[in-house]
């Protein structure tokens, strides 16, 4: 069902819960199946007229359901779309420390990865995702293996030295970790599985 009768910011919200969260949750499989490639056309909700944040939108309308737990650091406008996407999914709110999935808002990545939840190594499951929004221009060469690499991969991400600094060091113990999504300003979509950073 179209979810036109929300407003935010005197927007429509256009997400259409059966057709737009099958397409984002595809997306979301193609960019973790495919580890530090940038995946184009995820649906966007409109819910920010920020490119990389209305694709961090999106992705969390595709991935929440009722009863799982959203958190959010950063800013106003961060805080404020959480509290949109928990509004329209049937999330509840949490600390970073006990949350499901993480929205992050542009710098700070580093935080979030030093206090989410990593699981354990009986249900590595229970570690969160990450979706993190990048800043405009923030790009970083990362060195990736694991499953889904061929080798040792070097590409280019929508992430800090800084950010990637945390994840090496969240997922150093596998199978714990964090799993991570990175929205980039030209709305794209990054996977980068616990697998393949950091161990």
């Amino acid at each position: 069902m179209p979810r036109e009768q929300h407003v935010a910011e005197g927007v429509p919200v256009s997400w259409d819960d059966v057709h737009d969260s099958r397409a984002g949750f595809r997306a979301c499989l193609e960019a973790f199946s495919r580890p530090g490639i940038a995946i184009d056309g995820a649906p966007r909700p409109h819910l920010s007229d920020d490119r990389a944040e209305d694709a961090a939108a999106g992705v969390l309308l595709s991935l929440l359901d009722p009863g799982l737990a959203l958190a959010a650091a950063g800013g106003a406008a961060t805080s404020e779309l959480a509290s949109r996407l928990r509004e329209l999914t049937g999330a509840v709110d949490a600390p970073v420390e006990e949350a499901d999935f993480v929205l992050a808002g542009a710098g700070r990545a580093p935080d979030v990865a030093t206090r989410a939840r990593r699981g354990s190594a009986l249900a590595p499951d229970r570690g969160a995702t990450l979706v993190v929004v990048s800043g405009m221009g923030e790009r970083c060469e990362a060195e990736l293996n694991g499953p889904g690499v061929a080798g040792t991969f070097a590409v280019e991400v929508p992430l800090t030295a800084a950010d990637l600094a945390a994840l090496e060091r969240a997922n150093a113990a596998p199978p714990q970790g964090v799993d991570v999504i990175a929205t980039a300003a030209d709305g794209s979509l990054v996977g980068l599985p616990r697998s393949v950073v950091g161990g």
